[in-house]
């Protein structure tokens, strides 16, 4: 529940960044309370929707992968545990379908190819629904075709996103306060030079 709860104020919090992002590249005014304007009715259920969604595209291409991996593996950290002379009452003896496991790790690996595309291609679709007022499903699609054209740039624009963050995540967490609206910036200045904003205000 908590991640869940998690993942929808996230979104939304992440929805005011782009809004404060727009409103200065359009020299508008921002106020302390654009930050939170993802919570507002306008925003808030396209925002969660479009979040959501595509989310659980990419859950669902790494989910394969994930259950190859349990059914290779968890029966080999057993034994070792039993080997070991561990506890193991954490580590039930289960009646798993193991020869499953190596198929299921093939095509959790090929899946998993179709999520990183995923993850890439979507990195647009906040910035649609915000900007162009876009429903969940047109920003998800039109992000989509928009990046699959110059999808290797962006694959490795979003790479040195994440070192980013990554590199702010090393410093206990509190880089990422630094770090993150960096990134969110970054996007949605990448988003201005290749859609470019609409008239729309925010």
């Amino acid at each position: 529940m908590g991640g869940i709860v998690n993942g929808i104020v996230s979104s939304v919090l992440t929805a005011g960044y782009y809004i404060v992002a727009f409103k200065i590249a359009k020299q508008q005014t921002v106020e302390f309370g654009d930050f939170f304007r993802g919570f507002q009715n306008s925003y808030f259920l396209p925002v969660f929707l479009a979040s959501f969604v595509s989310s659980l595209f990419i859950f669902i291409l790494v989910l394969p992968l994930g259950a190859g991996l349990f059914l290779s593996f968890y029966p080999l950290f057993r034994s070792i545990a039993l080997r070991q002379g561990e506890d193991i009452q954490d580590l039930p003896e289960l009646e798993l379908p193991t020869a499953l496991g190596m198929p299921l790790l093939v095509i959790g690996v090929i899946l998993l190819l179709g999520a990183i595309y995923l993850g890439v291609a979507y990195s647009f679709t906040l910035p649609l629904v915000i900007d162009r007022r876009a429903g969940f499903w047109t920003a998800m699609e039109t992000s989509r075709r928009l990046i699959s054209s110059h999808w290797f740039e962006f694959f490795f624009f979003t790479f040195v996103l994440g070192l980013i963050n990554f590199g702010g995540a090393l410093a206990c967490g509190v880089g990422l306060i630094f770090t993150l609206p960096l990134t969110l910036c970054a996007i949605a200045a990448a988003y201005e030079d290749i859609v470019g904003l609409s008239i729309n205000d925010f």
